[in-house]
């Protein structure tokens, strides 16, 4: 029954998901091997189901450390299959380079060397056919940093300020006839300024001749060694266009990316903040931007408030402009209060409205819950109301689902 979540309101991660997954894995963590298998599979809600892994096969060897030689060498299968979609098959994935992470006091540079190797074997139903693909290439990289230091405000405080560069190089190899299994593009941010792909996945390994220009600075108490303030900016400068891309994008023929930029600090033992900016200097326009608030003076008592907006021109449909208050509190040991307001300033709804209490004791617990939800491509919100019942160390009824609605939705709470 593909209503059944939204109707009986399982919860705004399953009923804005157009579908479910079911997934089985195993893994292994030694000393200096990581291993990890997957079977993954996906019940279709809405629209057209993701590809089903069977399976997905992870080996990478770890780093050995700074300072010294790290071997690289990771190895990913896939095997992708879909009943709906044409195109469906293997996809082997395989990097072998060598890197060396200098660290002294007062500097750092690391450079990376890799050859990346992936192969296609696919099969489209429609016109029973095969095809076979590999791409290979080289992918360079240089991550150099300084750490300045000095003491202000009368020694009370140790300031940073911590230049860095990163110049990476990826040559071209036109990637066109490649399908796109499970591939996307991140989004630009301040750690992904240094990341050498700008995609998600394997379908697609971008080519690069760039330099990434970042600095930070930190304010540390002397008393505590505490951060207390931290700013981080920085840009890529780009020497060539980028010309892989995803199905129906151009290339992209930009100068220079966003300025990215970070700013948080911690007021006080209960109070933290922190907010995120994507600004286009070419446009003079913010493309993306979060900014939040949180009082938390222990782990039963916790207030938060947000604000997320994300503009986009050519996809006006990815465009945020969202509004979220949350907050945990334990009015004493046994009874708690608990609630969420989310609301979209451009539909000027409530995405989502959470409000409840609990009772426990030494041997059991019990919540109540009143949620509304505005389910993906809906206009009007739907209510439910949510009773749990648990016996600690036990079991409980209902599954401890509204200790997952509350995990996922206050940030900072943990059961």
């Amino acid at each position: 029954e593909p209503e059944y979540f939204t109707d009986l309101g399982k919860g705004g991660e399953l009923s804005r998901s157009a579908y479910l997954k079911n997934q089985l894995q195993a893994a292994y963590n030694g000393q200096r091997w990581r291993f990890s298998g997957a079977v993954q599979h996906f019940q279709t809600l809405s629209g057209v189901e993701p590809y089903q892994r069977a399976p997905q096969l992870k080996l990478a060897l770890k780093p050995s450390g700074k300072n010294s030689v790290n071997l690289i060498f990771t190895n990913e299968y896939n095997y992708f299959d879909s009943d709906e979609r044409n195109i469906i098959g293997s996809r082997s994935d395989h990097t072998l380079g060598l890197s060396y992470p200098y660290t002294s006091t007062a500097t750092f540079i690391t450079p990376t060397i890799k050859w990346r190797t992936t192969q296609y074997s696919t099969e489209d139903k429609s016109a029973s056919t095969t095809s076979d693909y590999e791409r290979s290439l080289p992918i360079f990289s240089l991550d150099s940093g300084l750490f300045l230091e000095r003491q202000v405000f009368n020694n009370g405080y140790t300031q940073t300020l911590e230049p860095r560069l990163y110049y990476l190089n990826v040559p071209y190899r036109d990637q066109s006839a490649i399908p796109v299994f499970d591939t996307s593009e991140r989004r630009l941010s301040f750690g992904q300024l240094f990341s050498d792909s700008r995609f998600n996945g394997a379908d697609r390994i971008g080519d690069s001749q760039q330099l990434s220009i970042a600095v930070s600075s930190r304010f540390l108490s002397n008393q505590d060694g505490k951060e207390r303030f931290t700013a981080k900016l920085g840009q890529i400068l780009y020497f060539a266009d980028r010309q892989v891309q995803l199905p129906g994008i151009t290339t992209d023929n930009t100068a220079a990316s966003e300025y990215a930029a970070e700013l948080s600090s911690v007021i006080s033992q209960s109070w933290n903040w922190k907010g995120t900016i994507l600004w286009a200097p070419e446009t003079e326009k913010t493309h993306d931007g979060a900014i939040r608030l949180q009082y938390k003076p222990d782990s039963r008592h916790i207030f938060n408030a947000d604000y997320r907006l994300r503009t986009n021109e050519t996809n006006v449909a990815n465009n945020l402009h969202q509004y979220n208050l949350s907050g945990f509190w334990k009015l004493n040991p046994k009874w708690q209060l608990f609630g969420r307001y989310q609301f979209d300033r451009l539909k000027q709804l409530p995405l989502e409205v959470l409000a409840g209490f609990g009772y426990e004791s030494c041997c059991w617990a019990v919540r109540l819950m009143h949620r509304e939800i505005l389910p993906a491509g809906e206009t009007e919100t739907s209510s439910s109301l949510l009773f749990e019942f648990e016996f600690k160390g036990l079991a409980s009824v209902n599954g401890k689902r509204l200790n997952n609605y509350l995990k996922d939705g206050i940030l900072g709470y943990q059961p």
